[in-house]
């Protein structure tokens, strides 16, 4: 039977290594950052960050000014492997067009069509209304989100069923 110093460590240890992946999953996730300002001229201005996982390095930040579009572009490409095999794969970028027509591309590239429209209708609303408040797009990376799930699922399986023998 199970006394209550053993049932309260485990629940604080558990505890511990769930509030340290929800850290992870907040502040540690690597990708970029992408945050879009309404101008008064009927504009939008951008800026991304580009960061790494874990200590929030700022590997290249770029700034976007006057945006008069966001749109999205299909790229269609063939992708081969080492053996000589081939196949067609198609992602969408999306393009933020300042006056002089020069495109940027903004965030990161993405397979999810539906995903890139959004993020370009959201950046175009923004254009059409200079009163409106920043949007945020964050791109995190995929293995540091699996990481800190995987800290979290691991807090919780120490708090529910460890068990320790005396």
């Amino acid at each position: 039977m199970k006394n209550l110093p053993d049932i309260l460590l485990r629940l604080f240890f558990g505890a511990a290594l769930v509030l340290i992946g929800i850290t992870i999953l907040r502040y540690g996730s690597g990708g970029s950052l992408v945050i879009c300002k309404a101008t008064k001229s009927k504009t939008a201005s951008c800026t991304i960050t580009e960061r790494l996982a874990f200590s929030q390095q700022i590997i290249d930040e770029k700034t976007i000014d006057n945006i008069t579009q966001a749109k999205v572009a299909i790229i269609n490409a063939i992708r081969s492997d080492v053996d000589g095999a081939s196949e067609d794969i198609q992602f969408f970028r999306v393009l933020g067009v300042t006056g002089k027509g020069i495109s940027y591309q903004i965030g990161q590239d993405g397979k999810d069509s539906t995903q890139a429209k959004a993020v370009a209708g959201k950046i175009n609303f923004l254009i059409q209304n200079p009163n409106a408040s920043p949007i945020q797009l964050d791109y995190s990376s995929n293995m540091t989100n699996f990481l800190a799930w995987g800290v979290i699922g691991l807090g919780i399986t120490v708090s529910l069923f460890m068990r320790t023998e005396k």
